[in-house]
């Protein structure tokens, strides 16, 4: 095995222990339904202290582990590459050239490459500057992090860099979650092509916050259902300082569905049919995994 194949394995190794390694999304509940009512049902422990839980890291900790998930993303291009020992400039440059033809995930293996670089480069070389009464770190390109926001930025650098190192492909949920962390902590994608997309209704703008997450692959829906009309719940609304509730119908935007169409598995997330009312299961096809 190669000094890269065993620095990969081993930089993978250590970060699969944090749960920033588990996927652009995290589920706080996970639930199973099907004909005959609920299979099961599970509740991830979001303090991280459940010894079966992946560890999570304070706001410092997940800065301080940074430059290891960046190594982890390097090491990926240097295998894929079959380089070393070639300078950052120059290892983007070719990084570029060698797109896989997904619009939005080359957009996300370079851009996250080269925006992770600059904040690696400023840990490792202490010039970081970290406002802590305000809760951010400030680079000299003028770029500006939450402090709070360094766990999803781990999260989308591993992500990315695994599936980068795997081939593997995006589902559109992948996609829109993966995109949603990348405007939250990075900033606008300035990809006309991506940004029609949105406009058009193929990308939905989805919210970055711990999600529940039904399956339904096993009940029984006709590919003609309404999945809004399927899945609507009571939402409660209440003005700030009054005691006044109203209800509507709708569907919570933290919830992810996980559906059965012609023997293919369909993730989406509640978002895509909160901005279409209309959409039925066969419309849904698209979203499959």
């Amino acid at each position: 095995m190669s000094f890269t194949d065993e620095k990969l394995k081993a930089l993978n190794d250590i970060l699969k222990r944090y749960d920033f390694s588990d996927g652009f999304t995290f589920y706080s509940t996970k639930i199973k339904n099907s004909d005959s009512g609920l299979l099961s049902k599970h509740t991830s422990n979001l303090g991280g202290f459940d010894p079966l839980s992946k560890q999570s890291l304070s706001k410092e900790g997940n800065l301080a582990i940074f430059p290891i998930v960046f190594d982890y993303f390097d090491a990926v291009l240097d295998k894929k590459m079959s380089i070393n020992d070639v300078r950052f400039a120059n290892k983007c440059d070719k990084f570029k050239r060698n797109n896989r033809g997904d619009v939005e995930v080359d957009f996300l293996e370079n851009n996250v490459f080269k925006n992770a670089l600059e904040l690696r480069n400023k840990i490792i070389h202490n010039n970081l500057v970290v406002n802590e009464s305000d809760g951010y770190l400030e680079l000299p390109s003028g770029m500006k992090y939450q402090l709070t926001d360094i766990s999803l930025l781990n999260r989308l650098v591993f992500n990315v860099a695994y599936k980068c190192l795997n081939s593997k492909e995006y589902s559109r949920y992948e996609k829109c979650s993966a995109l949603a962390i990348y405007k939250k902590v990075i900033g606008n994608f300035q990809c006309d092509v991506i940004d029609s997309k949105y406009r058009e209704g193929e990308l939905i703008a989805t919210q970055v916050y711990a999600r529940h997450y039904t399956d339904l692959s096993e009940k029984s829906i006709s590919s003609d259902s309404v999945l809004f009309n399927l899945l609507r719940e009571s939402i409660e609304h209440r003005q700030d300082g009054s005691e006044i509730t109203t209800f509507t119908e709708g569907i919570y935007n933290n919830r992810t569905f996980q559906l059965r169409y012609n023997n293919q598995v369909i993730i989406i997330p509640a978002e895509l049919l909160n901005y279409n009312n209309d959409l039925t299961l066969a419309d849904v096809e698209p979203w499959h995994v």
